[in-house]
């Protein structure tokens, strides 16, 4: 299991001495928006179990960010795909890339669009990941 806390406590440190002494980044934080992006590739499985553990962080954080989350699927094969969206819930899009671009040419269409949706955040996480309860409220609180 991967614990996102861990690997952003500079981050956050760094958010909160910005957000600070700026009107305008401390008036969107009041209730940020933020895109999960999660890749698939031939692995739907594992991006539906994934989906399940966003899906508590979605519930969890409501009340104090609007969440979004995106599947891209990276070129999978038909029969992947199809096991994709026959299984997804009304809370995630899925967008279907043609050919396989790699993680970070997924994941840099993603952010792309985020900033072009005037998303505030974009949290990329491994379709293999199980995110622990609370990790995104955490992260949101300590903005």
């Amino acid at each position: 299991m991967i614990c996102y806390q861990e690997i952003f406590p500079s981050w956050m440190t760094a958010m909160k001495s910005f957000s600070a002494g700026n009107a305008a980044a401390t008036s969107f934080l009041a209730k940020p928006k933020i895109l999960v992006s999660i890749l698939n590739w031939n692995s739907a499985a594992k991006t539906l179990h994934c989906l399940s553990s966003i899906q508590n962080e979605q519930a969890i954080t409501g009340s104090v960010a609007d969440v979004s989350v995106r599947v891209l699927d990276n070129g999978s094969r038909s029969e992947d795909r199809a096991a994709l969206q026959a299984s997804l819930s009304a809370f995630v899009t899925l967008q279907c890339l043609p050919v396989n671009l790699s993680f970070t040419g997924g994941h840099n269409l993603a952010i792309t669009s985020a900033i072009a949706d005037n998303y505030d955040f974009i949290w990329l996480i491994n379709n293999n990941a199980e995110v622990v309860p609370g990790t995104l409220l955490k992260l949101v609180n300590e903005i």
